[in-house]
């Protein structure tokens, strides 16, 4: 991130406003329209921007052109968009017209058979904006919109800077190729940033009426290119013409914030938001946010002892009397809701209670008057919901378009009944962030985002002394929205402080309701707050029950005691002195305190004033010397941390390390422990070498790839329809991460490629892997050709057309040890047709096999184990082992004597330990009152089972020290289960593990009832084993209501 300080001195508003144009020029030659003034030149072709330069800071921001005027990176494209694909692009059309309409205008006019664009290029001179306009028709219906591009971009110099999604930077390591985020929703504001090293250039609306608007980029290794969009009004069907709003660029000096502090000035004086100096003074003063899914009275008097309530906004999820996200719009309170709400105001707290902005249930009453206000999909015409697509889900809701007076008439009275009754402080609107081009059209002559703004508008007139949070945040929303949850669209981005610049004047930001408890989803919290310590989000904390503030929920304490720091000091975002090399964020308290989130070599920390520290965070070792300790971590000495996973992040606690209980003391570096599991029944450790990848994930270095096509054997950018980016795919069922490589198909017919350059170790055997397919859907394709070159050579050539993967290995050893050119291909095939070539690469690797692998470990064991595995570990005395092991290795040690088995053995009555596991780090305890002995009905069959609900991210383990019998044959069935009502996000596994390895799993996705299985355990016969049933979240643990019966251990023929 380029994040520059600037002197802030009287009068030098130069440094944030543009320079006031004395000379500019625009002149016509030839296809290029050539504007220059003191602040910048610019030089258009074709109505694209392939040359610009930064007068100010004598800085070049695009590659050089090659022959024939042509650009030598990524082109930018204009063109007037339809709905069926056939859009018209400027670069396939013949220039009808260009020429100068005044002395600083100039218009270019193309066209292709009935189709036209003209574009208007002009000096703003009283601002020295360049401004950019279009109007367009075509002799076909379906028009959406028109855009305008600046391609020929030089990657290497450059960030791209955007208030999308949270706030973001996408620069040469940025792992995508290519991305697109529409206005409002996504992209925040009306805003582009390109940031060089002493200044850079910007491109803004100033749209006030909140038309819908997409920005689209491009990249590779070398260049990039940006596209603006602006959209008609869905339906598309009818219309045949599209005009652009007016888009203005400019240049500047300095960092970003220049741009950034102007544009936000525009919105104040142009959408007159509210501050919060405007707004009740408690707001200001909050310095945590709980999320309370509960109504316990007992948890405010254990948190009220640990926090300050006066400054803590209690967020209630479930407080009506019906279930989460059911029955909308229906704000009837529980019947303990007002007890619950009188107890958190004698103890200070403020609340803010969850609805829903657009929600309708169907089964509502009011679903029938209100469904012809619901939100159509601009593309297909269908409506829109949340789980709209499942006719059973009880928490199914129409998405109804704020436009409609009648449906704002109706939430407004709602929640003004609630508020009068109860004095409530906040209402969350979940949802609020809702502006969508509807196909319905204009309601009541208002778009969805002028919909927005009047609901937002008529609720704050109906109760002025309630505050609104809201699920996002952006130019619509933030007028009104006193706080607002940062939703987190990929874990994958680069964020940056940039959208919080622009809205933290009015609005405080906090944390979503898929942000998890520290402690429940350890590794999806911090995947979170990577993203949160970039945009300034308000400590948040989710809880479920009294329990989760015990002292021994090690992530909630701390997050606590870092609240407790905020609410002391009053941290606000400080953007008015640099933030300094390696910091992430900056606050300022309200007495002039400063706490900054600096970023070194392998950590994070909270920095609070008088040098204290709030947390700590270190990634990419495998070791770290420290006196302080990891949670549940089964790996230490008394001066360092051993076998960290150097792709994880992990947080430092100050509680002590505990010697006492079984661990790993010694471990070379290099070596991580991968999976850990200790209880009184075993200790379980998975160790492999991660310091000396014996893998390349050629995906993970997508980043390094240049791009282009090839026509007539001449090397060009990606173009004419060509792709060659990372997709998330299925091919007949079968997930994978893949390249997308459609060959160019607009009027050419040529190949598309990426190359790397890699460096291969020095292995004995080396491996590239990968798979081909063309993606479902492409019946229509004549076949595509994938072919790799290593070093220009050809190593693979195959025409292929089948939908479904096929697998590849090639060797690579003849190479290893070398920096090699890695080039994968995609052609049309013989016949030159690149129609529905949607071909992909599936997951490419370069696999080896490692030099070194052997390592000498050390363990501590309170007890002696009864069975070590392997059986050469050696016993040193004092508790202490050692071992020399081949990597990777798993080493198990049973502890406690087994339980004996006998005929048909029922495992729900036996023993067992409860614990849970995230990213392969284990501790005791459960989640949802997984590990109980209970009962459930699926499908109308009744069991008695074992609750297995998992966390989010993480599994939920149930652990069995077993002593099998002597038998011919033994087997272990079990039942899987599912109640009947499956809400879940993304499915969950199951899992039996014998002896740390795993021997089942079952994937279920929303599919009630039960699935029986059985797997046999004969060659264990007369053996002691650790039994372990696993069920796996993956992601989310929403309704992972899993179930385990009928767990039955039978053995036949004894001897």
């Amino acid at each position: 991130m380029r994040f520059f300080g600037i002197a802030i001195l009287s009068g030098m508003l130069c440094l944030f406003y543009p320079q006031v144009v004395r000379a500019a020029e625009i002149r016509v030659v030839d296809n290029s329209i050539f504007v220059k003034t003191d602040a910048y030149e610019v030089q258009f072709i074709d109505g694209v921007i392939t040359q610009l330069s930064n007068k100010l800071t004598q800085e070049v921001y695009t590659l050089p052109l090659g022959g024939g005027n042509r650009p030598t990176g990524i082109s930018g494209r204009s063109g007037l968009l339809t709905k069926n694909g056939e859009s018209f692009w400027t670069d396939r059309a013949t220039v009808k017209k260009i020429k100068k309409i005044a002395p600083l205008k100039a218009e270019i006019v193309c066209e292709h058979g009935q189709n036209e664009i003209r574009l208007f290029i002009a000096v703003d001179e009283s601002t020295n904006d360049l401004l950019i306009e279009q109007e367009g028709t075509s002799d076909a219906t379906g028009v959406y919109g028109i855009q305008w591009g600046c391609g020929n971009l030089n990657t290497k110099n450059l960030d791209l800077i955007l208030p999308a999604q949270g706030g973001q930077v996408i620069d040469a390591a940025s792992p995508t190729t290519s991305g697109s985020f529409d206005y409002p929703e996504h992209w925040e504001a009306q805003l582009a940033i390109i940031q060089a090293e002493r200044g850079g250039f910007y491109v803004r609306g100033t749209d006030e009426t909140f038309q819908f608007k997409a920005l689209h980029y491009e990249k590779d290794i070398e260049s990039f290119a940006l596209n603006f969009e602006t959209q008609n009004q869905a339906p598309f069907n009818a219309l045949t013409s599209a005009k652009s709003v007016t888009w203005r660029l400019n240049t500047y000096a300095g960092d970003w914030r220049v741009p950034a502090r102007q544009y936000r000035d525009w919105m104040e004086q142009t959408f007159n938001p509210r501050k919060l100096t405007e707004v009740p003074a408690w707001v200001s003063e909050i310095g945590l946010v709980v999320i309370y899914h509960g109504q316990e009275i007992a948890l405010l008097e254990h948190l009220a002892a640990q926090i300050d309530p006066t400054r803590t906004l209690l967020y209630l999820t479930q407080w009506r009397k019906d279930d989460y996200d059911t029955n909308y719009p229906d704000y009837t309170a529980s019947e303990g809701f007002g007890d619950f709400l009188d107890a958190a105001r004698q103890h200070g707290f403020r609340v803010m209670l969850h609805t829903n902005f657009p929600g309708v249930a169907p089964y509502h009453p009011r679903y029938a008057q209100l469904q012809k206000y619901q939100f159509r999909d601009r593309w297909s015409g269908n409506p829109i919901g949340w789980f709209w697509d499942r006719i059973e889900e009880p928490g199914r809701h129409a998405f109804i378009n704020p436009a409609s007076s009648e449906f704002r008439k109706i939430l407004v009275h709602q929640l003004t009944d609630v508020s009068q009754e109860y004095q409530v402080d906040a209402f969350h609107l979940d949802v609020s962030l809702i502006a969508k081009n509807d196909a319905n059209g204009l309601i009541e002559g208002l778009n969805s985002a002028q919909g927005n703004v009047q609901l937002h508008t008529d609720l704050t007139e109906a109760m002025p002394q309630v505050v609104f949070g809201g699920e996002g945040l952006h130019e619509v929303t933030f007028c009104r929205e006193s706080f607002a949850q940062r939703l987190i669209y990929s874990l994958d981005i680069k964020p940056h402080p940039i959208s919080t610049f622009l809205f933290s004047p009015y609005t405080l930001r906090y944390g979503h309701l898929g942000l998890p408890n520290p402690d429940i989803g350890p590794k999806l919290y911090q995947q979170y707050l990577h993203l949160y310590e970039n945009w300034g989000v308000l400590p948040t904390l989710r809880l479920w029950s009294v329990e989760q503030l015990a002292e021994d929920q090690h992530g909630t304490q701390q997050l606590l005691s870092l609240a407790r720091a905020w609410q002391k000091f009053g941290f606000k975002p400080d953007f008015e002195t640099d933030f300094g090399t390696g910091t992430l964020f900056q606050y300022i308290g309200k007495g002039g305190e400063v706490a900054t989130l600096q970023k070194t070599d392998g950590r994070v920390t909270f920095v609070l004033p008088e040098n204290r520290i709030g947390y700590e965070r270190v990634f990419g070792v495998t070791q770290v010397e420290t006196e302080r300790s990891l949670p549940h971590w089964h790996a230490y000495n008394q001066t360092t941390l051993l076998g960290l996973n150097p792709k994880k992040p992990y947080f430092l606690s100050d509680a002590p390390r505990d010697f006492s209980k079984a661990h790993i003391n010694a471990l070379p570096e290099g070596v991580s422990l991968t999976a850990s599991r200790v209880t009184e029944n075993a200790a379980l450790f998975r160790l492999e070498r991660t310091n000396t990848s014996h893998e390349i994930d050629v995906l993970s270095q997508f980043h390094l790839v240049r791009t282009g096509i090839v026509l007539n054997g001449e090397e060009l950018p990606r173009q004419r329809g060509a792709t060659f980016q990372l997709v998330e795919t299925s091919i007949s069922g079968i997930h994978k991460t893949a390249i997308d490589a459609h060959p160019p198909y607009q009027g050419i017919s040529g190949n598309a490629f990426g190359e790397w350059t890699l460096s291969l170790p020095d292995s004995p055997k080396v491996h590239l892997e990968f798979a081909i397919g063309l993606r479902d859907g492409s019946a229509g394709s004549d076949g595509v050709t994938f072919i790799i070159t290593v070093q220009g050579e050809e190593i693979f050539h195959q025409h292929y057309n089948e939908q479904q993967w096929e697998h590849f290995s090639l060797d690579l050893t003849s190479y290893r040890n070398q920096q090699i050119r890695l080039r994968l291909t995609t052609t049309p095939g013989p016949n030159g047709n690149g129609a529905w070539d949607w071909a992909v690469w599936g997951n490419p690797k370069i696999v080896s096999q490692p030099t070194d692998s052997r390592a000498e470990v050390g363990f501590f064991l309170p007890n002696e184990p009864v069975k070590s595995f392997p059986d050469t570990v050696k016993h040193q005395g004092d508790g202490l082992y050692s071992l020399e092991t081949e990597l990777p290795a798993q080493i198990r040690f049973f502890f406690n004597t087994p339980q004996q088995v006998g005929d048909a053995y029922n495992l729900r009555d036996a023993q067992c330990v409860a614990g849970l596991q995230y990213d392969g780090v284990f501790r005791l305890g459960s989640v949802w009152d997984s590990g109980q002995r209970t009962a459930l009905t699926a499908n109308g069959v009744s069991k008695e089972t074992i609750s297995a609900h998992p966390p989010p991210n993480g599994q939920t383990v149930l652990q069995f020290l077993l002593s099998l019998p002597h038998a011919q044959a033994l087997t272990f069935s079990f039942s899987m289960g599912l109640p009947d009502r499956s809400c879940s996000l993304d499915g969950l596994f199951f899992k039996v593990f014998l002896n740390g390895e795993m021997r089942y799993e079952h994937f279920a996705f929303n599919t009630p009832g039960w699935v029986n299985a059985e797997i046999s355990l004969s060659e264990f016969a007369g053996e002691t084993v650790l039994l372990e049933l696993v069920t796996d979240s993956i992601e989310s643990a929403t309704c992972d209501w899993a179930h385990w019966a009928d767990l039955f251990i039978t053995a036949k023929e004894n001897l």
